[in-house]
C-alpha cells in the first residue's frame, strides 16, 4: 500500500485532508477551497404539505411542525387514545348484551323461561368515534387557518 502524505489539515479537527477533498472525511467540515461556496441553507415548512398531512393523517400532521405544536399533538394523542378506549369498551358492552339476549332466547326456547329485559336493544353513544373525528377536524382546520408566515418562519432551528 502506498502511504498518503497530507499537505493540508482540517481546521476543525486537525485530521489530514487530501488536497482534492471538499470536506474533511472525519468531521465533515468544508475545506478552505469550498469555504466560499458553503451557504447557510434555511429550510422552511410548506402550508400545503401541512394541510395534506392533516387531511390524511389527522393530528399526526402536527409532527411536521412539532416544536411549535407539541402541546396540541400531546392533547390530541391523549384524546384519541381515550376515544379509542371508549369505542372498545362500547364494543365489549355490545357483545355482552348480545350474548345475554342469545342466552335469553335459548332459555325461552328450551326451558320456557323468557327474560325480555335481556334483549333490549343496546344503543351505543359512539362517543369514542366522535372524539377521534373531532380531533381530526381540529388538525385540518388548525393547519388550514395558520398564516403562511407561520410555515415560512419555521426553520430547522425553531
Amino acid at each position: 500500500m502506498s502511504e498518503v502524505t497530507f499537505t493540508k489539515y482540517c481546521s476543525a479537527c486537525g485530521n489530514g485532508v487530501v488536497d482534492s477533498a471538499a470536506f474533511c472525511h472525519r468531521c465533515g467540515t468544508a475545506t478552505a477551497q469550498l469555504g466560499h461556496l458553503v451557504v447557510n441553507v434555511v429550510r422552511h415548512k410548506y402550508k400545503k404539505t401541512a394541510i395534506l398531512l392533516s387531511v390524511y393523517l389527522g393530528f399526526w400532521s402536527w409532527l411536521y411542525t412539532f416544536r411549535r405544536n407539541y402541546v396540541k399533538f400531546t392533547i390530541s394523542l391523549v384524546v384519541t387514545g381515550i376515544g379509542l378506549l371508549i369505542t372498545l369498551l362500547e364494543q365489549f358492552s355490545r357483545q355482552e348484551q348480545e350474548d345475554a339476549c342469545s342466552q335469553a332466547i335459548h332459555d325461552s326456547l328450551f326451558f320456557g323461561v323468557w327474560n325480555g329485559d335481556a334483549c333490549q336493544r343496546y344503543n351505543p353513544t359512539n362517543l369514542g368515534i366522535v372524539l377521534v373525528f373531532a380531533v381530526w377536524i381540529w388538525a385540518v382546520v388548525d393547519n388550514a387557518r395558520k398564516p403562511l408566515s407561520f410555515f415560512e418562519s419555521y426553520t430547522s432551528t425553531n
